[in-house]
């Protein structure tokens, strides 16, 4: 038994990811999920609870087997409206929109929040790790070892953010800097995020 199989046991992941319906994310969905299944598998732990978090508008989709289902038994898909159109000024109060503003990864935010209002997180999630769709894994994540807990939050580089740079102005960015909600500045930080669940 791997030092670290004892470690990974202690804390309650529950992998979530953010994607659209469309068998482009159907097929992202099926390798992340089969990617979670065979590394747990294979290092002898217990498979976390994966997520995908699905923005759609077609109330017709069905899916290509990349919800999850049937995979295994820890493994689910959580649908939700679309964030970046049609939205504003329905669920969203136009005080705190753009109507013309359709921006396609408002999903991601979008989806978290709803999942967190809305879906089933499970009663023992201690940790929640947002991956990107088109993510494989190659060993298991262990948040404790990442050193994450309540008030630390860990991600990785993310140099290709371009909507951080000073001169680069989205609406989303220009709000919280005006309400003060991002004393720290922005970073480039993506491709994952592993936060304490008492931080969400």
């Amino acid at each position: 038994m791997h030092p670290w199989v004892v470690i990974a046991v202690v804390g309650n992941l529950h992998i979530v990811f953010s994607t659209e319906c469309s068998a482009y994310f159907d097929w992202q969905s099926v390798g992340l999920f089969w990617s979670v299944k065979q590394v747990y598998e294979n290092a002898g732990v217990e498979v976390p609870r994966v997520t995908r978090l699905t923005a759609c508008g077609d109330e017709d989709y069905v899916g290509g087997g990349g919800g999850g289902v049937g995979w295994h038994q820890r493994f689910g898909e959580h649908m939700h409206p679309l964030y970046n159109e049609g939205m504003c000024g329905k669920d969203v109060p136009l005080t705190e929109c753009n109507p013309d503003d359709v921006y396609p990864s408002y999903n991601k935010p979008g989806s978290v929040l709803h999942w967190l209002q809305h879906g089933d997180i499970g009663p023992d999630t201690e940790y929640i790790a947002v991956l990107e769709p088109d993510c494989l894994l190659r060993s298991p994540i262990i948040p404790s070892l990442l050193n994450v807990t309540a008030g630390t939050a860990v991600a990785a580089p993310y140099p290709s953010l371009k909507a951080t740079s000073p001169d680069v102005h989205m609406g989303v960015k220009q709000r919280m800097v005006d309400e003060k909600r991002n004393l720290s500045g922005f970073d480039q930080v993506g491709g994952f995020l592993i936060h304490h669940i008492d931080d969400l």
